[in-house]
């Protein structure tokens, strides 16, 4: 009987943590993903080329190009703000204002974006 009722236990035990992992595997294995894609730390890897600018594109120079938007062409990011990440709200700015869907090096450099100090970036 007592070895009927240890089994019993362990049997809902494992089922019970296969359901625990079943649950939060999403979140696990996104998150291992997303490192993945990000280099490690949540940063784009040094031998990844910038340009040209395109959405799913951050760093130093997205942001630039943001702060040279909202000075130059007062463009707006009101939802996620000047972030240095290059999703959907400043892509749609890219487009109004620049006629783009990708920022090459060459439009960054001729209109002078390097010059503009981020926050977010050294």
């Amino acid at each position: 009987m007592a070895r009927k009722q240890l089994i019993f236990t362990v049997i809902v035990f494992v089922v019970f943590l296969a359901g625990v992992l079943f649950l939060f595997r999403k979140k696990i294995f996104k998150k291992k993903n997303k490192e993945l894609d990000m280099g490690g730390a949540g940063e784009v890897p040094a031998d990844m080329p910038i340009f040209p600018l395109k959405k799913g594109s951050q760093g130093k120079e997205v942001e630039q190009m943001q702060l040279w938007l909202a000075k130059n062409r007062s463009a707006t990011f009101p939802k996620f703000g000047m972030d240095g990440k290059f999703g959907a709200e400043t892509l749609s700015q890219v487009e109004k204002y620049l006629g783009v869907k990708e920022v090459p090096e060459k439009m960054f450099k001729d209109n002078r974006m390097q010059d503009f100090k981020t926050k977010n970036f050294k």
